[in-house]
């Protein structure tokens, strides 16, 4: 919502590792959930520190495409 102070973001994460194992086709990049929960966690914090600075919104951008 432009305008109205809401913030928002996504983060693509790959399949757990039992969903790719049942995946047909070409293999899949997959992550445990631990793994996953971590680095949702990690890019929270790191948005949350960079607010609480004062700093303008963070446009991150990482990964490949496939």
């Amino acid at each position: 919502m432009v305008g109205q102070g809401v913030h928002s973001g996504f983060m693509h994460l790959p399949l757990l590792p039992e969903q790719a194992a049942h995946w047909p086709g070409a293999s899949l990049p997959s992550w445990p959930l631990a793994l996953q929960v971590a680095g949702v966690q990690q890019a929270l914090a790191v948005l949350l520190a960079h607010r609480q600075q004062g700093l303008a919104d963070a446009a991150i951008g990482g990964g490949t495409l496939n």
